[in-house]
């Protein structure tokens, strides 16, 4: 049983979901900025993933230092730590949660999702850790959602080492590769919301009733693709799923993993399998792994020239552990 802190009785309307991995200073500055955008009738849940750097030891000097009271309770097989105190005028509430291992992104997220439906809220906000709030986004974000009806929105992202320049405006699901918008030209409603295929987990917000009915997120996969699955199941089950374009963040893009290193094509190859194949037919599946192995033998000549056979190991590694070992099955 989860032991919650007797004075934060009343559900919260919505949870901030931040999902820790090493990464302690970069969490630090995302909550900073959610403390100063006023989190009014929210609270945050700070999962810490198996960090290794003594990320946890970090968040609570932290708090304490922010003046937060600190209540150790019990999670799963590491600690859970109840943060309150006050920010201005209003009150704020932090839950620290230990997974006591690395689960990835969904199993990580998904600790504390569940535990903030426990604790009643409404809606759910999965904020990256490597993000930075502008001082009215939350402001924006879930008024303009629940005015509208909208199941599952997400904010526009823009890059943290260059504001100017647009990293996430929606993304379109594609048989061949989902992909990301990072434009929106064009004439947007006059609401202010971009209506969208999928939402990028970077910030994702999902009403309590969506997790009810399609599930949390798809545990199969340790890292990548989560989010466009969670949104295919939503579009299945007819949720709008919108971008509201005056809720604005700025993401570190790939924080939590190298870019072009063997981690993140093992991952990014066997979770772009497993859930190919989960929502395509056989026959649909086939056609998109033969053509998908001839574009890797091609890359992986050039990373032969290029001298990088530790990426030619990592893919044939994914493609062996999704196939030989099951893990693409749907």
């Amino acid at each position: 049983m989860v032991v919650v802190n007797q004075r934060c009785t009343s559900p919260s309307k919505l949870a901030i979901v931040v999902l820790n991995w090493n990464g302690a200073s970069d969490t630090v500055e995302c909550l900073e900025s959610l403390l100063n955008a006023g989190l009014g009738e929210s609270e945050i849940v700070v999962v810490d993933n198996g960090s290794t750097d003594g990320s946890v030891t970090s968040l609570v000097a932290w708090a304490a230092e922010r003046g937060f009271a600190c209540e150790e309770g019990s999670w799963l097989t590491g600690g859970r730590y109840d943060l309150e105190g006050r920010r201005g005028n209003s009150a704020a509430r932090i839950s620290l949660i230990e997974t006591g291992a690395n689960l990835g992104f969904s199993g990580g997220n998904n600790v504390g999702i569940r535990y903030a439906l426990e604790r009643g809220a409404g809606w759910v906000l999965l904020l990256n850790n490597d993000t930075v709030v502008e001082p009215d986004c939350l402001r924006e974000l879930m008024p303009r959602a629940e005015q509208a009806g909208v199941a599952i929105s997400g904010g526009m992202i823009y890059e943290h080492a260059n504001p100017s320049r647009l990293w996430f405006g929606g993304g379109k699901f594609s048989w061949w590769r989902d992909r990301m918008v990072r434009s929106t030209a064009g004439s947007p409603p006059g609401d202010g919301l971009l209506d969208t295929d999928w939402i990028t987990g970077c910030c994702l917000l999902v009403r309590k009733d969506v997790f009810d009915d399609i599930g949390l997120l798809d545990e199969s996969a340790f890292l990548y693709g989560e989010d466009v699955d969670f949104c295919r199941r939503a579009a299945k089950a007819s949720y709008r799923r919108c971008v509201v374009l005056n809720a604005r963040i700025y993401h570190k893009v790939s924080r939590s993993s190298v870019p072009d290193s063997p981690l993140m094509w093992y991952h990014f190859t066997k979770s772009r399998l497993y859930f190919h194949r989960k929502h395509h037919s056989a026959l649909l599946h086939g056609v998109f792994l033969s053509i998908y192995v001839c574009t890797r033998l091609g890359r992986m000549l050039l990373w032969l020239v290029r001298g990088r056979r530790d990426l030619i190991r990592a893919t044939l590694s994914a493609l062996r552990d999704a196939y030989l070992r099951g893990q693409a099955s749907a």
